[in-house]
């Protein structure tokens, strides 16, 4: 799911998903990891019904702990997050063709599209660290912890960076709202992510940093305070890692900053694919 963040689809050919078939996957628990087969299927004549769509098995509840753990012991996240990622990339891939529409949408398909997002929104922004806690059970990286409180401490902070992440994502690339406007979750996602990587030290927890949150408030910081602070924590880590991927987010974030100032481009997705950047973020 992080990256499908990052990874821009092109425009399909009519620009728009015009068999209103989405709503079949958005049942579904990580509906991200079908998108492609939906842009190939929209053509199909007659509408495709649901036994005759590719949908991946792990797009589905699992049957026991096996993916809640995993994300658990190799991202630091809980899973409602990263279903949440899964669900707004998929309508944020949508709203994107939709945007791009050589024909005037159906009311009806705009309405499913309102309805699924309002959906999405009211979850994300319900949304609680203590209430999902209990649900989270703690990565085997921290297992030797001394201190439960260092533990919940570390994972706090990843998981709220990782939840302002997301805010931004939703209100950005499927609302559309002024980036202004969101500036205080830039600085939000910046703060926890610095703690985190204290709160890691302090505890000796040698478990790695998830880059997306950091280049999602590094391509959409307004002022250059808050750009070269984010900007410091990723080399920081890139340092105290040695991951390529912090170097190449830091990288893609500078030229998408350059690309924003110099010619008025408002959005990352358009100005990857001009730049031809493609990043596999986690």
């Amino acid at each position: 799911m992080l990256e499908e963040a990052t990874y821009i689809y092109p425009i399909s050919a009519d620009g728009a998903l015009s068999n209103n078939i989405s709503h079949i996957y958005s049942v579904t628990k990580f509906p991200s990891l079908a998108f492609k087969d939906l842009l190939e299927s929209q053509h199909t004549s007659p509408r495709p019904s649901f036994k005759d769509l590719t949908v991946p098995d792990f797009c589905f509840e699992a049957q026991n702990d096996a993916i809640r753990s995993l994300f658990a012991n190799t991202l630091c996240l809980p899973e409602s997050l990263l279903v949440l990622l899964s669900h707004i990339t998929f309508v944020a891939c949508e709203a994107r063709q939709a945007r791009y529409a050589s024909q005037k949408m159906d009311a009806s398909i705009l309405k499913d599209f309102d309805d699924r997002a309002k959906v999405i929104e009211d979850l994300l922004c319900a949304w609680s660290f203590r209430r999902d806690r209990q649900n989270w059970s703690t990565p085997d990286s921290m297992a030797n912890s001394p201190e439960e409180d260092g533990r919940d401490s570390v994972l706090e902070h990843i998981a709220l960076a990782f939840h302002s992440a997301l805010l931004i994502y939703f209100y950005r690339e499927v609302k559309q709202i002024n980036r202004l406007i969101l500036q205080p979750l830039v600085q939000q996602i910046t703060t926890h992510l610095v703690d985190y990587e204290n709160s890691k030290q302090q505890n000796n927890i040698p478990t790695n940093s998830v880059i997306w949150p950091g280049f999602m408030a590094a391509i959409e910081a307004s002022g250059e305070a808050d750009f070269a602070r984010i900007m410091g924590w990723m080399r920081s880590c890139a340092d105290r890692y040695g991951l390529r991927a912090f170097d190449r987010a830091i990288t893609a974030a500078t030229d998408l900053r350059t690309l924003r100032v110099h010619t008025g481009t408002d959005s990352w997705p358009d100005s990857m694919l001009q730049k031809g950047i493609f990043l596999v973020l986690s």
